[in-house]
């Protein structure tokens, strides 16, 4: 999941986060109520800019571990 990371610079200090759909993937697998929440506003204001396949495909490869779920409500969010 660290493929897509980007590198920030702030101040002198150089470090990684994670993209966009790592963090709306590591959110659906905690699903927590604010997760959840999170996740909706996140889609809703960044939808255009969402590497919606990548997405998918991530969050698909939890139906191996018995999380059909997570491509549930991710589904959901995506169809609004």
């Amino acid at each position: 999941m660290i493929s897509l990371r980007k590198r920030i610079k702030f101040k002198d200090v150089s470090f990684y986060v994670c993209s966009l759909e790592d963090l709306i993937t590591y959110k659906l697998f905690a699903n927590r109520f604010q997760d959840i929440a999170d996740i909706e506003e996140l889609i809703k204001i960044n939808k255009s800019h969402l590497d919606i396949k990548y997405l998918v495909n991530k969050v698909s490869e939890f139906e191996k571990i018995d999380r059909p779920d997570m491509l549930v409500t991710l589904n959901k969010f995506l169809k609004r």
